[in-house]
């Protein structure tokens, strides 16, 4: 019976202690620094993209334990298309240059896990999905969504407010 309590106390003192903890996840997806890490830096962090190839494109999936990692590159160039309004879309960075990263995990989880202070962020319906919502941050750079579930099914780092100076312009 003691035995059983003494392993009930170390259990309990370690899903206490990992529940305080950030997701490894997302201590990696940080590590990745938004309008400065090129291609290349990406790869010596994540390894290689999901689909095997080496050929460089604007855009990755990674394999990270428990879950996908979407990486979005910039082309360095602002253009104006015809679903941008007329207005240039891009950074004025150099090209392949990371401009975005979100994480899919294989399952989604409980908002308490991911230890997140809900200030400053913004609440969005998804309207084609019931009871699912986005919850955004411009000034910081980063959204989340929960499913109708209630559940975080994506994390996404996008530049904030304070590099915004990097985005195009209209002329």
């Amino acid at each position: 019976m003691i035995r059983f309590f003494i392993l009930f106390a170390l259990l309990f003192s370690f899903s206490g202690s990992a529940l305080g903890q950030t997701p490894r996840w997302f201590e990696k997806i940080k590590e990745i620094r938004l309008l400065v890490d090129s291609y290349d830096q990406v790869i010596k962090l994540l390894g290689t993209p999901e689909d095997g190839t080496s050929e460089k494109k604007l855009a990755h999936y990674f394999y990270l334990e428990g879950g996908r990692v979407f990486v979005s590159f910039a082309s360095g160039d602002c253009v104006v298309t015809d679903y941008s309004g007329g207005q240039p879309i891009g950074w004025k960075v150099p090209p392949w240059t990371v401009d975005s990263v979100s994480f899919y995990p294989k399952r989604p989880f409980s908002p308490k896990k991911f230890k997140i202070d809900p200030t400053g962020f913004q609440k969005h319906k998804i309207e084609d999905s019931r009871n699912a919502y986005s919850y955004e941050n411009d000034d910081i750079g980063m959204d989340y969504t929960l499913n109708s579930d209630g559940k975080i099914e994506s994390v996404s780092l996008y530049p904030g407010a304070k590099l915004r100076h990097l985005h195009c312009k209209p002329e």
